[in-house]
């Protein structure tokens, strides 16, 4: 699960508003709670328009 965790660290970014959907999945204790945290990511927030890795930084 912590790996999961990280994964979504750095794809949070792509969805809008998805700060509080974010901390319930930083804040998971058990795989019912992330599994249920990380469904509401895809129920509740948007795609970006532009959306682009954190991490991609355009030359």
């Amino acid at each position: 699960m912590l790996r999961m965790k990280e994964i979504w660290f750095y794809h949070l970014n792509l969805f809008e508003n998805s700060e509080k959907t974010g901390k319930a999945i930083k804040k998971a204790k058990n795989a019912a709670e992330f599994q249920s945290a990380a469904a509401a990511v895809f129920r509740d927030c948007r795609v970006r328009a532009n959306a682009m890795p954190l991490w991609f930084k355009p030359a």
